[in-house]
């Protein structure tokens, strides 16, 4: 474990901003912790534990999950060593000690990460639907072509140039995950107490299974990037460290049991979301409303998680000149302009559509950006409908991006801070934990490309 950090940074004190905005109570800390953390890739768990073992999956998920609650703590303790008085991002904290090249890695890695949340959605959203049509139409719709038509949905919401309209719907996300968490609780108990025996399941060990059920587990923590956020904007930073522990733990406990409490009530799981796997045991309409609530929801989340990856990638493209020149209008190109000075001066130009108007007075730079947003969204689609099994495309991103993230970074910048104070057992338990993220992350890899591979056979 890392030293308790001391108050004097080791960076040269900077002037503390004055903050522009409340700071957050615990609380609130609690709530964006919770938010920030449980979210539809939860619903993927009982897919998970099914294919690895009931016996097996707890153990695992446990030690996976514990290395990234630790990792949480060692980005916050680089972050205090470097400078405590103020708040820094994780790129920051990776530009202060890996230079350039830290930077880089943060930000490319938290970059796929929302996007790899965006093309998840596009398949949440289809399999929710889908387990709530009608037998007849479910047969003539499949996921996939239940993508292309949610898609104008999503390119329009890509669209969105300010969030404040749209924030508030994240709620409604929140909300309905743990509706569909508290639903599978609940018929998962209801089926466990109706069944004359106990289901079929898998309890043999299999390490085939263990690289997929990684790059799930560590998915299903996908909050790391809100650590230094939400350390700095807290009242009392002394009590986030605390906090932060409390809630973890309270949301490690949750997904065990939600992990491996279906598994045992239902036997084999064969779909990613678990609140469409309840459509077919329970098709009453409790179950199909927290299956549209969801895909509801997760339609109102794309912008809000796109949002972060458009401001890195538009602000790089901006910097490379990719959306210049800056034309500020369009009105210099196709202007009005009367054909007799004499005779036309009085009449009135002809009435014109204000979507027209407002279209021909868009500048160049924001016809880019719309183009590169389109593109962007495009290509999300087009994964999602190449993979619409929603758990292993979650297998598949959280074994590349999260596992950089939330496994190997935080022990090597660590490393980087400690190299000449570390003893030789602190370097070999951060090495330990790089090692397992890397092997992890390649062999989580290539077994979710490898089960991508067969869905096609």
């Amino acid at each position: 474990m890392p030293p308790k950090e001391d108050r004097k940074g080791l960076l040269p004190p900077t002037a503390t901003p004055v903050p522009k905005h409340e700071l957050l109570t615990t609380w609130e800390v609690t709530l964006h912790l919770l938010k920030g953390n449980i979210g539809a890739g939860a619903l993927s768990l009982p897919y998970a534990f099914a294919k690895t073992g009931i016996y097996v999956a707890p153990i695992f998920y446990l030690g996976i999950v514990l290395i990234c609650i630790y990792n949480m703590n060692l980005l916050l303790y680089c972050k205090n060593r470097l400078r405590p008085e103020r708040g820094m991002s994780f790129g920051d904290v990776g530009y202060e000690l890996l230079g350039k090249h830290g930077k880089y890695a943060v930000n490319v890695f938290l970059v796929g990460t929302q996007l790899s949340f965006c093309c998840v959605f596009f398949t949440v959203v289809a399999t929710n639907l889908h387990a709530i049509l009608p037998a007849r139409l479910s047969k003539d719709f499949q996921e996939r072509q239940l993508i292309l038509l949610i898609f104008p949905i999503l390119l329009g919401l890509s669209w969105i140039r300010s969030l404040h309209k749209i924030t508030p719907y994240s709620a409604l996300a929140t909300f309905a995950v743990l509706l569909g968490i508290a639903i599978v609780f609940f018929y998962s108990y209801v089926y466990a107490m109706a069944a004359a025996a106990s289901p079929a399941y898998i309890t043999a060990f299999g390490w085939g299974r263990l690289p997929e059920f990684y790059g799930t587990a560590v998915y299903s923590f996908e909050g790391i990037g809100l650590i230094l956020p939400l350390e700095k904007d807290m009242k009392d930073r002394n009590q986030f460290q605390p906090v932060l522990l409390r809630t973890m733990s309270f949301i490690l406990v949750l997904f065990l049991c939600l992990g491996e409490l279906p598994v045992l009530a239902f036997g084999t799981i064969e779909n990613g979301s678990m609140t469409a796997v309840l459509q077919r045991y329970f098709p009453g309409w409790s179950v199909a409303i927290a299956n549209l609530l969801l895909a509801v929801a997760c339609l109102f989340s794309f912008p809000i998680q796109f949002y972060p990856a458009l401001e890195v990638l538009e602000k790089l493209l901006a910097r490379q000149g990719y959306l210049t020149p800056n034309i500020q209008a369009y009105n210099d190109v196709l202007p009005y302009r009367p054909l007799c000075a004499t005779k036309c001066a009085t009449v009135a130009p002809p009435p014109m559509p204000k979507w027209l108007e407002d279209l021909l007075s868009t500048s160049q730079y924001e016809l880019r950006r719309t183009l590169f947003r389109s593109m962007l969204c495009t290509l999300l689609m087009l994964v999602a409908i190449c993979v619409p099994n929603v758990g292993l495309l979650i297998s598949l991103f959280g074994s590349v991006g999260s596992s950089m993230l939330a496994v190997i970074l935080p022990p090597i910048f660590y490393l980087a801070l400690e190299k000449g104070r570390a003893s030789i057992v602190s370097w070999a338990l951060h090495l330990v934990i790089v090692v397992i993220g890397i092997v992890g992350m390649i062999a989580g890899t290539i077994q979710a490309l490898d089960d991508i591979v067969r869905t096609f056979e």
